[in-house]
């Protein structure tokens, strides 16, 4: 019983929606505890439709989403039905609790509980709300209200005409902001992100001391301590007076080379690409191969530097102020003072720092000193930098640079309406200059510590998949199948193929970038972070979430927290309802611990394991059929037929003993309800769900008996005729 699936899984997600629904249904009613289905499968679709799609998985954030944004902006249904939705979604929680499938790294059932109560509060408030609609559920959700049925064409083209003759009122106004909003991309994001990969960090004291020993947030704590409670006088443009600047400067231990020029060797400088119909040549210092203006000529516009003429002067001074940590207040740079406390916890400064590099695109990919100059990635930049620090978390290898380069260029692209059939010339510019500014803000990250660099050749990871064939891992891809388009692809092979830079993030920096996927609503495990876990929900959550070297030791470090006694553990999966996640759950066990494989064997005549182990070893080739006794064989059979139960429903049953059994089949049925196997839940489904009904069909087919032979009306023709 999975709980994750990727968006293409579809027919996967529907028969476990389908099972998840069936059996909270039925320990609902066990209970008396009120459970619709098609309300019970809306909250699952709204899960499965989010940005980590884990179904499992709940806090506040995500009750407060399903009921307060999803139901009001997609739902459509009675009244009634709608108004059912926080009782449903109670009921649906409490099942996953009970089951043992709750995420553990989400909220406890009383948190949940008491969350459900505070935005059912809210709910009907929300469902008013026009302004939480989306368009379509608009007019679908005014159409049942007046009595429509959704589902019927020729009622549906009434209602269109009842609203075209004004007999149907709307607010136009309502509708044209919802429209507005539906081609804007406003509301709730749904769009699935990819899994992150398990992660390890170092405890929390090597992090502080790591924050510590930032050049940044050492640079940023003297640049406020040197503003002083008085402040600094700027001039009338804004900046710093040069004699201070200097001095600053000096304190900071600031030197004048150009980071751009340092980080790639070349000073171009570039046109706005969106300067529509500009020759590149009556610009000054944007055509290709112009020597430009030096510093110090006097020629400054827009894109030109502050008076500093500092580069790494001006980012930390816009640093500093995007942090928090002064502000401009009458012609002086003055302190913050609600910001003292952080430049006395340089770990909290150093989260600051982070956050604030975000907003710093225009700063750190400044022009030249001295020169025009146009950045396309300040035009994305806060939206392309976390794509890129995401692309580099939990890589297992420092990761090329030029391959973040390819990436990020046609990124940039997205944002600009280029013509490269008539600007080729400029393209190359442009490419160059994007490709320079990250490497400028690697280098910022760098000092920050957020990140590491060096020099060398990349992992054969990062060129594995971009070419046709066999991936290990990922498996055989096709040309279609490559990240990139097939120029980017060729043109990568060539340059990963030399020495060039490479980066990864630090602790520091991987923590950081952890806390805003988290943040995101995406799923980033971390190593340690379910020591406290219920023995089946760890195993629950590793048997999806995990690569076999993260389970070792996010196990190993549940154990040392619970005595080392692994009989917990064992016994969770015995208590699992679920045989499909029974079955993972083991695997998950036995091929984290060390001597898992022979614990297994251990487990052959375990009377809830047995049959599961058993599976496990005719898979892998360690048992043939001729090593099974005839009770191993039934309790086979059963476990066959109670995984396909699960996997494919009921249908999925009765079809294939159509094809294998035939008349027999619920003669086969009958065994496997005899033959003792321990998942008693799934065997009283598969007798009302297949068994009965097939009982049933086999009664209405039955034919009525012929006379006895040599009786009147015999069908053959043979025996005697009665004659009148």
């Amino acid at each position: 019983m999975r709980t994750h699936f990727d968006p293409e899984e579809a027919e996967e997600f529907e028969s476990a929606k389908e099972l998840l629904v069936r059996r909270c249904l039925a320990w609902a009613d066990e209970r008396g505890t009120r459970a619709d289905e098609a309300m019970l499968a809306t909250v699952l679709d709204a899960r499965h439709r989010s940005r980590d799609g884990r179904l499992a998985y709940w806090d506040t954030r995500q009750v407060r989403r399903f009921l307060l944004e999803w139901i009001p902006r997609h739902l459509a249904a009675e009244r009634e039905t709608l108004a059912s939705a926080p009782e449903n979604l109670l009921t649906l929680l409490r099942y996953l609790t009970a089951s043992g499938l709750r995420d553990p790294r989400g909220a406890s059932l009383a948190e949940l509980e008491s969350a459900v109560a505070e935005a059912e509060a809210e709910f009907p408030a929300a469902l008013a709300d026009p302004a939480r609609q989306g368009i379509g559920r608009l007019w679908a959700q005014t159409a049942l209200d007046n009595g429509f049925v959704l589902d019927d064409e020729e009622d549906m083209a009434r209602f269109q005409h009842e609203v075209s003759s004004g007999r149907i009122q709307f607010d136009a106004d309502v509708v044209e902001a919802l429209l507005q909003a539906e081609f804007g991309g406003a509301g709730p994001d749904d769009d699935r992100a990819f899994s992150q990969c398990p992660i390890a960090l170092p405890t929390a004291a090597e992090l502080a001391a790591d924050a510590a020993r930032s050049e940044i947030v050492r640079q940023l704590t003297a640049l406020t301590g040197w503003v002083g409670k008085d402040g600094r006088p700027l001039t009338k443009t804004g900046d710093l007076r040069a004699a201070d600047a200097r001095e600053l400067a000096e304190l900071l231990d600031i030197g004048e080379p150009d980071q751009r020029a340092r980080a790639s060797g070349t000073r171009e400088a570039t046109e706005p690409p969106n300067a529509e119909k500009r020759d590149p040549e009556a610009l000054p210092g944007t055509g290709e191969g112009d020597p430009a203006h030096l510093p110090g000529t006097g020629e400054r516009d827009q894109w030109a530097r502050g008076s500093t003429e500092t580069p790494r002067l001006d980012l930390l001074l816009a640093w500093a102020k995007k942090a928090g940590l002064v502000r401009v207040l009458k012609g002086r740079l003055v302190p913050v003072a609600k910001a003292a406390p952080l430049l006395r916890d340089p770990e909290a400064l150093w989260r600051r720092a982070f956050e604030a590099v975000f907003e710093l695109g225009a700063a750190i990919c400044a022009p030249t000193s001295g020169r025009v100059g146009f950045s396309m990635l300040v035009t994305a930049f806060d939206e392309l930098l976390p794509d890129v620090l995401n692309t580099m978390y939990s890589l297992p290898a420092p990761i090329p640079v030029a391959r973040l380069q390819e990436t990020v260029w046609l990124a940039c692209q997205e944002y600009f309406l280029l013509d490269f059939a008539e600007n080729g010339s400029r393209q190359d510019v442009w490419r160059r200059r994007v490709d320079e500014d990250l490497l400028v803000v690697f280098d910022v990250l760098s000092r920050l510590g957020a990140v590491e660099t060096s020099h060398g050749v990349s992992d054969k990871l990062y060129s594995s998949d971009l070419r046709p064939g066999f991936v290990e891992g990922i498996g055989e891809l096709t040309q279609d199948d490559l990240p990139l388009p097939p120029e980017a692809c060729a043109r990568l092979l060539t340059r990963l193929a030399e020495p060039g830079p490479l980066v990864w993030l630090t602790p520091l920096g991987t923590r950081a970038v952890r806390e805003r996927l988290l943040a995101d609503g995406r799923d980033a495990p971390l190593i340690g972070e379910l020591a406290d876990a219920e023995a089946g929900e760890l195993l629950g959550v590793i048997a999806q979430h995990y690569t076999q070297e993260a389970a070792a030791a996010e196990l190993e470090g549940w154990l040392a927290a619970h005595g080392g006694d692994i009989e917990p553990l064992l016994d969770a999966i015995r208590a699992c309802p679920f045989r499909t996640r029974a079955s993972a759950m083991l695997s998950a066990l036995t091929e984290s611990l060390p001597d898992g494989r022979s614990m297994r064997a251990r487990l052959r005549h375990d009377p809830a394991l047995g049959s599961l182990v058993l599976t496990a070893l005719l898979e892998e080739g360690e048992l043939g059929p001729e090593d099974l006794t005839a009770r191993e064989h039934s309790l086979l059979l059963a476990e066959g037929m109670v995984i396909l139960l699960e996997l494919g429903g009921p249908e999925a049953i009765v079809e294939q003993l159509r094809e294998s059994a035939g008349r027999d089949a619920p003669e086969f049925v009958a065994e496997v309800l005899d033959s003792g196997h321990p998942a008693r839940e799934a065997l009283e489904e598969l007798r009302v769900l297949v068994y009965e009904p097939m009982l049933a069909r086999s009664a209405r087919l039955r034919l009525v008996p012929s006379p006895a032979p040599g009786s009147r009306g015999r069908a053959n023709g043979r025996g005697g005729k009665r004659r009148r």
